[in-house]
């Protein structure tokens, strides 16, 4: 890809060396979530999408592209994402004056040196827009931590200007752009263990990977759900662990959705205070247990110990309860298409109290 930029009054050629073998980057802040720029050398392209859009179909149905471009939710095929270059959303092609690192980019104050020897960026008006495509690289992970999606960024009918010459380019392939999940499991002692009154056998726990809803940060929720009947609790001896294996009626179930979602929500699919509504990104349930088998140790084991609490003293109502200390161990979950798992040592999946 060549563009012509003006260097001291003399037209020069320059050229976008970005191909297959030059990865997007990023800076990993939640300042520059937005930001990914591919370095060869002493050249950059830089893509930054700073803004939520909406978009009118050619069907008339509006609809909007989030704040966030690089979701870790796969899109149809032939259905990517589409951003409308604006003063926002741009792309920018820089020369410097010698090789140049992603600490450049990364720094709040960028260093002096190297220094910006040419610049040509998009302009904001016409039809040019950023095209992401998102899938999901199929492997048998460690966690869902590292779980890895490829976004492939795609330029249509872009114009750079570099102030005196404009170029135009139907397409341009910026190339993949790789992200790991952003999730950690992470089911802190200190998240309470839910269950629905309303669908009896579901217990649940919530993990919220950014409680304080910054702007500028996924406001990812992760769901762990232990499908198992009070009846079947019930029936376990007391005061002692009880040893059990994942199976079609105890099952394990890991979600991760959009944003922030309720015990309401979860138990009847319906919220009225969560706005916007939390989408499913991911479903991931946890293979059946198995025994020991000599050398081979078991999977998708279940220890859980039953307790009978101490009755209140009065003026508490005079309710017997019992505590349910759970955990699991060795569980792999795969996700819903059976091509990706990850694995789980343990579990803590906590306490949960009932009158049974």
């Amino acid at each position: 890809m060549a563009l012509n930029a003006c260097d001291d009054g003399d037209m020069v050629s320059q050229s976008f060396n970005f191909n297959s073998e030059v990865s997007a980057s990023d800076c990993g802040t939640t300042s520059t979530i937005n930001t990914v720029f591919k370095i060869n050398d002493n050249e950059a392209l830089i893509l930054k999408i700073d803004g939520p859009q909406t978009f009118v179909t050619n069907e008339g149905q509006e609809y909007t592209v989030d704040l966030f471009p690089f979701r870790n939710q796969t899109t149809q095929t032939g259905a990517p994402k589409i951003y409308k270059i604006s003063a926002a959303n741009r792309v920018i092609y820089r020369v410097f004056n010698g090789p140049v690192t992603s600490a450049y980019f990364c720094q709040e104050i960028p260093p002096i040196s190297p220094s910006v020897v040419s610049e040509s960026s998009t302009l904001s008006n016409g039809d040019g827009r950023i095209e992401i495509a998102t899938s999901k690289i199929v492997d048998d992970y460690a966690s869902v931590a590292a779980i890895t999606y490829q976004h492939l960024v795609t330029l249509k009918d872009i114009t750079f200007t570099d102030g005196t010459t404009n170029t135009t380019y139907e397409t341009y392939n910026y190339g993949i752009y790789e992200k790991k999940s952003g999730v950690n499991f992470s089911f802190a002692p200190n998240n309470p263990v839910s269950n629905c009154t309303e669908n009896p056998g579901r217990l649940f726990r919530i993990a919220d990977s950014n409680s304080g809803n910054i702007d500028t940060k996924e406001n990812l929720n992760e769901v762990l759900e232990f499908k198992i009947s009070d009846d079947e609790l019930a029936t376990l001896d007391l005061g002692d662990n009880t040893n059990l294996y994942l199976d079609d009626t105890k099952q394990l179930i890991y979600r991760i959705y959009s944003s922030d979602v309720s015990n309401t929500f979860l138990c009847t699919g319906v919220d009225a205070n969560l706005i916007p509504t939390p989408e499913t990104y991911e479903t991931f349930v946890a293979n059946n247990g198995t025994p020991i088998d000599g050398s081979i140790p078991a999977t998708g084991t279940i220890s859980i110990r039953r307790v009978r609490n101490a009755i209140p003293a009065p003026p508490a109502p005079q309710i017997q309860t019992y505590s349910y200390d759970i955990m699991m161990s060795n569980v792999t979950f795969k996700d819903q298409s059976g091509n990706t798992t990850f694995k789980q040592g343990t579990i803590l999946f906590g306490k949960y109290t009932t009158d049974r």
